[in-house]
């Protein structure tokens, strides 16, 4: 899995089989964000369900981050703070799901919130409520999926629209492949942000499904890999998630050609890895055209001329080259 970039983290934490104290493990990745942090924390104290824990991973952060995240834990013993040298986004996320212990993961960035007190009373009910309907023919529930609401900074492109991320119906999809097929057939493109989902921690743990280290844009590469392999998927039209967009984040922020390159080389890996039967060609066509072609368009506007010789030189390398002819002809 992403073998010539994911690295098997080397943290303390471990998970404990056998003990599983509540229903939510919420994992936040920290790195200098105290300027949102203490909106990210209040919004999980004040959910009404109480059956969560809050991993924060302070990715050796430089500013006053983990003092924020030592005083919030002090003032709940559900809260509980690991701290790292500085490796990323994915490392910080694969030590909180190494040390979950609740029954669902949910992934949390620092400068997000929960959109309302509700978030996670409205999960749990959906949770119990399909646990109780399954039967020994029925497709287990490995994810769900929910809407967000988008959080302007004063910086933020506000051409973004508020509803990009939401689903217009409930439904229960057999497969995760299902709910690929559909997304990408609905929208033309594929779903990218882990925080916009609900994962079962003994399906992410049976596949050994962990974020790529080392990498920009890793939803992209980590969410169409775990949905390939999910069971049943249940959507909700319930926006759950206030995502800020802000100028310095990694989605919305600069681009660079590092940011472009490590799109190529999602999509070389999701090439080489994502598994789809014959009649589903179509989802990783689509995932793969969408990445090579964003890459594209960012390099093109920094460089001028060398992303037509270095960028096809790279992409050519990388065994995508009928993709590359899509886009440049």
């Amino acid at each position: 899995m992403f073998a010539h970039i994911v690295k098997k983290d080397s943290g303390k934490c471990r998970y404990i089989e056998g003990i599983q104290k509540m229903k939510f493990s919420i994992v936040i990745p920290v790195y200098n964000t105290s300027a949102y942090l203490r909106d990210c924390l209040q919004s999980v104290l004040q959910q009404n369900c109480r059956d969560w824990e809050a991993i924060c991973v302070n990715d050796g952060s430089t500013d006053n981050s983990l003092q924020i995240l030592n005083a919030y834990a002090k003032q709940d013993k559900r809260i509980r703070v690991l701290t790292q040298t500085n490796q990323g986004l994915s490392a910080a996320r694969n030590a909180g799901i190494n040390a979950a212990q609740g029954e669902w993961l949910f992934f949390l960035d620092s400068d997000d919130a929960l959109a309302s007190p509700h978030a996670l009373q409205t999960l749990l009910e959906v949770v119990e409520k399909k646990i109780e309907l399954l039967d020994s023919s029925s497709p287990s529930v490995d994810v769900i999926a929910f809407g967000s609401r988008l959080w302007y900074s004063e910086d933020a492109d506000r051409s973004v629209p508020n509803d990009l991320f939401n689903h217009k119906e409930t439904n229960l999809f057999p497969a995760g492949l299902d709910y690929l097929d559909y997304f990408v057939s609905t929208r033309g493109w594929g779903p990218s942000a882990a925080c916009f989902y609900l994962w079962r921690t003994a399906f992410v743990r049976l596949q050994n499904l962990t974020f790529p280290i080392g990498l920009l844009h890793e939803d992209e590469w980590f969410v169409p890999m775990a949905l390939s392999k999910a069971g049943g998927v249940q959507t909700m039209q319930n926006v759950l998630y206030s995502y800020r967009l802000r100028y310095g984040s990694i989605a919305y922020g600069k681009q660079t050609r590092l940011r472009a390159i490590n799109k190529l080389q999602i999509a070389q890996s999701l090439k080489q890895e994502l598994t789809v039967p014959p009649d589903k060609q179509r989802i990783k066509k689509r995932l793969l055209y969408n990445l090579a072609r964003n890459a594209s368009h960012g390099l093109k506007a920094l460089s001028g001329d060398w992303w037509k010789t270095k960028w096809l030189m790279l992409c050519n390398a990388n065994g995508i080259k009928e993709y590359i002819r899509v886009i440049v002809g």
